[in-house]
């Protein structure tokens, strides 16, 4: 980071909190309380990392359809894409400029990982009226939580019922947003210590035209059309927009049932179900092309080739066409208990369990003739996974100063995922002809830890910690149908992390707090990383490799926070990362090995997940929340972030790039206002310079198959609280009608929606 821009930021943030309003009153509390940051309950302002919270209210002004959109929408840093709330994407999202797994996410505690690629799919089955707060702790927290703590952690905490509560919800979804949504949700507690929830809620969406098909131009001749729009690709080479893939509607089924039994005010048990089931279809394409006549011009069973007014020559493939990713299903259970409370009258002591069953299978078209849009010979992946996970730590004051906590956690993921050629694509059950691919994988952290906080004055704590993380693997891969034909086995081979961390915090007043950390942390290759099956993406043949090693972070960080009057908030931080061994996407020429894989492709190349790169990342971040008025809070985080490869293995001139996906601005706003009966909340998230290609090439971002950046996307939600048991609101997404591109997606339009509330 510039020097001058350092010194700029960091005593701008200085001024910005010392100055930023009166002391907060002392009836007032200071701070909301946490626990993720050293898994002790504290204050933000006692905290050793810059947390932000989201609470269940703030949630429901929003209006925010899932937890990535809460998220970007208050912190600083935070950019999730792909999470429309619809699921139909998967989620997925940066943190302190450290996106692809690399921030962990917790549920309760319990991470959210899978057993199959680590991702956070399985963040769509949270119904967001089931969270009492969302907890934020940016910077590197492996010495606590372990693998994938590079960026922060980010953990979900659900409400605990103490008293009866019953609430139902219908929402009607419209434009490209277009759903309907329906939650019922139950919640007591009882004199004899019981308390029980339980929350229901389905989701029918319709679907929008999200995927664009284009082609690239050449000469010769063909059939004469007219409907083709000129468009670029994303490196700014020609194309034209002749289509798009159509719908792809989806329904989901979310079940979340919890059972808690208190024994005293500070200790209870507690155990749980969550049951998530989504299923997506598909609709037919539209081509826009028309011929002379006026009829619209379709692919045939193989190639066909149309001309452009001004005598380019397009080649339409059928699959070209077709949604070749549906149907596909997900169905996922989560079993999970555990203990929080004391044990005599001097431990603590937390205790969790949590066992995860998720199946997902999805379909591909085939290249024959026989296959058509509605069916015909293709390929069903699918890919069961397992998790089991348990932590238990125990804690004690060891006299006046010293507050000592130690912990052993271990967790195995297990996946065996099969590619079957089927006789039915579109409807691939009991269609199994044989089994081409299989791939079983088999990873397993078995980990100790402690921290001792260390109160050395009244004013100063630290913080020191430490984890001790084994990681263990083997996996195999089973070739049928194609070469390189037969078993290949992965042997098991370990690996080893250490990660340290230590934390200050210095309370320059009651509303006033400095802190600072150092720390590492480390990220184990996901099984997928490990041993997928070969597949294709564009003209890359995506390769993995069972010998890959764990990603391994230094960081450092520094920060000052003062809480104001009214419960307001400012913020100011600044942070090193330094990452080596960065899993990465080396490429390598094609040698032919795999023609099956390219038939009629132009430029083919290996992409071969590897430890080839090193970066740095580095950046500043700004936040604060103030009351305006008595009826007003207004709310803004804003973040520098420059992520950039230092050093590549991988010989493809990658030194000095920019890490795609991550933007180098990000700016949120908000504003809530109530007044009698009514609130409503208004949130903008500006999104700066990124990139999606590991050389920065993609100079054109507002086309198909572009990362879009330098966009606003406004957000608005207005309630009416008709008397103390029903509310009505009205949701606005993407309230300026914003074009922008996800990638190969295109993002949802304006989309309005109604919503109608009963709480009891």
């Amino acid at each position: 980071m510039d020097r001058r821009l350092y010194a700029i930021v960091v005593g701008g943030g200085w001024l910005f909190v010392t100055l930023g309003g009166a002391d907060a009153r002392a009836d007032e509390r200071l701070g909301d309380l946490v626990v993720t940051a050293s898994r002790i309950e504290q204050s933000t302002l006692e905290a050793p990392a810059s947390m932000t919270v989201i609470s269940a209210d703030k949630i429901e002004a929003s209006g925010a359809k899932s937890v990535g959109e809460a998220l970007s929408a208050r912190v600083p840093g935070f950019l999730s894409y792909h999470d429309y709330g619809v699921h139909s994407h998967s989620p997925q999202f940066s943190l302190r400029g450290m996106g692809d797994g690399r921030t962990k996410v917790m549920l309760d505690g319990i991470s959210l990982v899978d057993g199959y690629n680590g991702g956070t799919a399985n963040m769509i089955g949270i119904t967001m009226s089931d969270i009492e707060r969302i907890e934020v702790a940016p910077g590197a927290t492996s010495a606590l939580y372990g693998s994938d703590a590079i960026g922060g952690v980010v953990n979900i905490i659900s409400k605990v019922p103490d008293k009866r509560e019953m609430r139902g919800r219908y929402l009607k979804g419209f434009n490209d947003l277009a759903r309907d949504e329906y939650e019922v949700s139950y919640r007591d507690a009882w004199e004899n210590g019981l308390a029980a929830s339980v929350s229901v809620r389905y989701l029918d969406f319709d679907g929008y035209n999200d995927t664009y098909v284009t082609a690239s131009p050449g000469s010769g001749s063909g059939t004469p059309v007219t409907g083709a729009r000129p468009t670029t690709t994303n490196l700014g080479a020609p194309a034209y927009i002749i289509g798009d893939k159509g719908r792809t509607p989806a329904t989901a089924l979310y079940f979340n049932g919890k059972l808690y039994y208190k024994l005293d005010a500070k200790s209870k048990f507690f155990a749980g179900l969550r049951y998530v089931k989504t299923e997506r279809d598909y609709s037919h394409f539209n081509s826009y092309l028309r011929d002379a006549s006026g009829s619209v011009v379709n692919p045939g069973s193989g190639t066909t080739y149309v001309t452009t007014p001004s005598g380019e020559r397009l080649s339409l493939t059928k699959t070209g066409f077709w949604n070749t990713v549906a149907p596909s299903q997900r169905e996922e259970k989560h079993y999970h208990a555990g203990y929080d409370g004391k044990v005599g009258d001097d431990f603590d002591l937390k205790a969790t369990i949590n066992y995860t069953d998720i199946k997902y299978w999805s379909t591909s078209a085939g290249s024959v003739t026989a296959t058509t849009f509605d069916g015909g010979p293709g390929t069903q992946t699918s890919s069961p996974n397992q998790t089991l996970e348990g932590v238990a730590q125990l804690g004690r004051k060891l006299g006046e100063k010293h507050y000592f906590l130690a912990g052993v956690s271990m967790s195995k993921a297990k996946m065996d995922s099969r590619i079957w050629s089927v006789s039915d694509w579109r409807h691939p059950q009991n269609t199994h002809l044989s089994i081409n691919d299989q791939m079983k994988g088999e990873s397993m952290l078995k980990a100790v830890f402690f921290q001792d906080q260390y109160f050395v004055t009244d004013a100063l704590t630290l913080y020191a910690g430490a984890r001790y993380d084994k990681w263990e693997t083997s996996g195999l891969n089973n070739r049928y149908a194609a070469a390189p034909f037969g078993t290949f086995v992965s042997p098991q081979r370990k690996e080893n992390a250490i990660s340290p961390k230590l934390s200050g915090v210095y309370r320059v007043s009651d509303t006033l707090t400095l802190r600072s950390s150092v720390g590492s942390a480390f990220r184990a290759p996901t099984n997928y990383d490990l041993y997928a099956n070969i597949r294709t993406m564009s003209y890359l043949l995506m390769m993995s490799d069972p010998n890959l090693k764990p990603e391994k972070a230094t960081s450092w960080d520094v920060g000052v926070e003062k809480a104001l009057p009214g419960n307001g908030v400012v913020k100011a931080a600044a942070y090193v990362s330094r990452i080596k061994d960065m899993l990465y996407r080396k490429r390598t020429p094609y040698d032919g090995a795999y023609g099956v894989y390219y038939t009629g492709a132009s430029t083919p190349m290996y992409s071969t997940m590897a430890n080839a790169a090193r970066a740095k990342v580095q950046g500043i971040e700004l936040s604060g929340e103030i009351p305006v008025a008595s009826w007003l809070r207004a709310s803004a985080g804003y973040s520098y972030t420059d992520a950039k490869i230092t050093d590549d293995e991988s010989g493809a001139g990658l030194e000095g790039k920019r890490v795609p996906y991550i933007p180098k601005h990000l700016f949120n706003v908000g504003l809530d206002a109530k007044w009698r009966e009514w609130r409503g909340f208004l949130s903008a998230v500006y999104v700066g310079e990124r990139y999606a290609t590991d050389a920065n090439n993609d100079v054109k971002k507002y086309v198909p198959g572009a990362l879009s950046d330098r966009y606003w996307l406004a957000n608005l939600r207005v309630s009416y609280q008709i008397d103390r048991n029903f509310q009505a609101a009205f949701i606005v997404h993407n309230l300026f009608d914003k074009e922008y591109y996800t990638s190969n997606e295109l993002a949802p339009g304006r989309s309005a929606a109604i919503q109608l509330q009963a709480s009891f």
